[in-house]
């Protein structure tokens, strides 16, 4: 199942990219959208899963409240990159998966 991501929807996904962006020559690369590749469009997902599981953790866990300013730190240590662009991905797969904007 390499290369699949199970959604919320109870089906699977082969890419991570809606088909309308797709091109026969962006296909025949192994890439998505944006020019990036499955790998790092799954990369991100798991990212993003990760970011959410650890805020959520730390609520339930340690009382910490749910903030804008908890999931813009642990999306910059998790995506490893500027707070600004770790919500920019972090909110492209909400997106993807149906969750409206969370910035």
């Amino acid at each position: 199942m390499e290369g699949l991501v199970y959604t919320t929807r109870g089906g699977y996904l082969e890419n991570m990219t809606a088909p309308e962006t797709l091109t026969p020559a962006t296909v025949a690369r192994g890439q998505g959208a944006r020019g990036r590749t499955r790998a790092a469009d799954l990369d991100d997902v798991q990212q993003a899963a990760t970011v959410a599981l650890a805020v959520l953790r730390r609520a339930l866990v340690e009382g910490t409240p749910v903030t804008r300013e908890a999931i813009t730190h642990e999306a910059a240590i998790v995506f490893a990159t500027d707070p600004a662009e770790a919500v920019s991905r972090l909110d492209s797969q909400a997106e993807g998966l149906g969750i409206s904007s969370l910035i």
